[in-house]
């Protein structure tokens, strides 16, 4: 006897059924499961000789069992459910995420007799998706710039601390050129991180220098990494910015620091091994010129003539700046004995020598350095003994002679 078409059509849609990788599952108006794939026996743990006849909420947590009400209560309206995601239970306890489809099953007269359900294990997926918001919050959370962006250096997402770093919000930054961070001198940078992504190489802890929307600089440390795509092809960029301009600055400082005890020992062993006056004024002088950071220096100081009796007020200069000293600039100065000039390198850039008795002991005059010289100034002064009297002057503006 030939089958008929009905039949043959009947045993593919059972072969279907059975190979699905979804559990797939029918039930009467009661709940009654009537109907238990192979891929339910998976999903469930429980065989179809221990599922058929059996209640469908056997499966059902107990905190989700109102979920079977509204289920039936559709159904029986004749209406579907589609891709309602839910927690299921399995024949161990354990629970496994699933997406939900179900449909009502008519009769030959159109009246809806039960249900039929499609559930897929979306574990994977969940666990996907909670990785992602995990990620996410991760991103958010971070004190590091975290943006990425595209092979054209189009920005693709910018998180909080990129906000706080550059000054532009997600809405003004993503959609525009990475570019708009990196300072004019340092374009190029951008075309070799590209090329390097492209490679599929990594760039980890670059250290430069960014812009931001107030136009200031800050100093970063830079990781570049390539994003692919599920075949592996590199489409973009991850960047991580760290701002290290207070790292950047302690740096310099301790630099700083150590460079001037260096300084200070100097001194201390040119004192301990001549007794050459002039020479330790001079160091003196440059080295306190040098430490405050000042564009001219000045040490005056009187001597008594041992010979004569005379007094003499002398003094050392020191320059840190590339300018010709002019002849009117120190003209308002009382010309020493004896003294050099010094450029920005240490190099005698002129001498001065004149004896000129002058009345022991004389008062602080005041006087006034003009052009080139402007800005602030510092001055720091003190006495020796009845023969000799000094002040030490810094200063890109005025000077004080005593």
């Amino acid at each position: 006897m030939q089958p008929t078409p009905d039949d043959v059509t009947s045993r593919h849609l059972a072969r279907v059924v059975e190979s699905s990788d979804d559990a797939i599952v029918s039930k009467d108006l009661n709940g009654i499961i009537a109907f238990w794939n192979r891929a339910a026996e998976l999903i469930f743990g429980y065989t179809a000789a221990e599922a058929v006849g059996q209640s469908i909420r056997m499966i059902i947590p107990a905190d989700r069992q109102a979920e079977e009400d509204m289920v039936l209560a559709r159904i029986r309206e004749g209406n579907s459910i589609t891709r309602f995601d839910t927690v299921r239970q399995r024949k161990d306890g354990t629970f496994i995420p699933i997406s939900l489809t179900v449909s009502p099953i008519h009769d030959d007269e159109g009246r809806v007799i039960g249900a039929s359900k499609i559930a897929r294990d979306i574990t994977v997926r969940t666990q996907a998706d909670m990785a992602m918001r995990r990620l996410a919050a991760i991103v958010e959370s971070s004190d590091d710039a975290i943006i990425s962006k595209d092979l054209n250096g189009t920005i693709l997402s910018w998180n909080a601390a990129a906000e706080r770093v550059f000054g532009y919000t997600a809405g003004e930054a993503i959609g525009q050129s990475i570019r708009m961070l990196i300072p004019a001198e340092l374009q190029d940078e951008e075309d070799v991180v590209l090329a390097k992504i492209r490679a599929g190489e990594k760039i980890d802890h670059y250290e430069t220098i960014r812009q931001r929307k107030d136009g200031t600089r800050v100093n970063i440390s830079l990781t570049v990494s390539p994003l692919r795509n599920e075949r592996g092809e590199v489409v973009g960029a991850s960047k991580v910015a760290r701002d290290i301009t207070e790292r950047t600055r302690l740096v310099e400082l301790t630099r700083e620091h150590a460079s001037n005890t260096e300084k200070l020992g100097e001194v201390g062993a040119l004192v301990a091994s001549r007794l050459d006056r002039e020479a330790v004024v001079q160091k003196v002088t440059d080295l306190a010129t040098e430490l405050t950071h000042a564009q001219f220096g000045a040490f005056f100081y009187n001597v008594t003539d041992p010979a004569s009796g005379n007094a003499y007020m002398l003094y050392t200069l020191a320059l840190h700046m590339p300018f010709t000293i002019r002849r009117f600039a120190l003209g308002a100065f009382w010309l020493p004995r004896h003294g050099v000039v010094h450029d920005a390198t240490g190099a005698v850039r002129a001498a001065v020598f004149m004896d000129a008795p002058l009345t022991p002991r004389t008062t602080t005059t005041k006087a006034q350095a003009s052009a080139p010289f402007s800005s602030s100034s510092a001055s720091s002064s003190s006495s020796s003994s009845a023969s000799s009297t000094s002040s030490l002057s810094w200063s890109t503006g005025e000077t004080t002679s005593s």
